[in-house]
């Protein structure tokens, strides 16, 4: 049995952003190799908060080689939106609602889903959800196309995926027109910057 998925705080990912006028940085701090489950994101209702605590110590399964399952509990707190990023994963394959805490709010695609390896709650959704991923590993990487010329940005991995974590240019960040992967290089260029999920196996 694989051990049961788990987020990380968001306030966690919010202190990766870019300082100074290098043009590549890698947040070190955004690797999470253990576990976490935010026990302050528990429902406040008694019986969720029973049945999150028995469902979150559970474990999920496996489910062939390439891909992982499990569980885990997102809430958008005080209807606001709420991101967190998977730090075990190529990419989040599948988000599916299991029991839900908040009265209805929960719509696939709309108030709950994935984006690479990130998955999201928003309008008040709360509840259990089943998770599959493609197992791998993941940073937060600062990379800055300055005065639109090219960047080369060194991550030490092939790199198997990239998302867009965080958008900081007026130019547009498209894969194919302002960036690329090139093995263990993400080369960006045409005034592209943003902070990328860069994941790797």
């Amino acid at each position: 049995m694989a051990p049961l998925l788990r987020v990380p705080l968001l306030g966690l990912f919010a202190l990766a952003s870019f300082i100074g006028l290098s043009s590549c940085q890698l947040d070190d701090r955004s690797r999470v190799s253990g576990v976490i489950f935010d026990m302050a994101d528990q429902p406040t209702d008694q019986a969720g908060a029973a049945a999150a605590s028995s469902e979150v110590a559970a474990k999920g399964s496996s489910s062939g080689s390439g891909l992982r399952c499990g569980r885990v509990y997102l809430r958008s707190y005080r209807y606001r939106f709420r991101r967190y990023r998977i730090s075990v994963a190529i990419r989040v394959l599948n988000l599916d609602l299991l029991k839900e805490y908040s009265n209805g709010a929960c719509t696939k695609g709309l108030t709950f889903g994935t984006y690479g390896t990130d998955v999201w709650a928003n309008g008040g959704c709360r509840g259990l959800f089943a998770i599959c991923i493609i197992p791998g590993d993941n940073y937060i990487l600062s990379c800055f196309s300055v005065s639109f010329k090219p960047q080369r940005c060194y991550v030490g991995e092939y790199i198997k995926a990239v998302t867009i974590y965080r958008h900081k240019s007026a130019s547009p960040c498209v894969e194919g027109f302002s960036y690329r992967i090139e093995g263990q290089e993400l080369v960006v260029f045409n005034g592209c910057r943003a902070e990328f999920v860069v994941a790797y196996r």
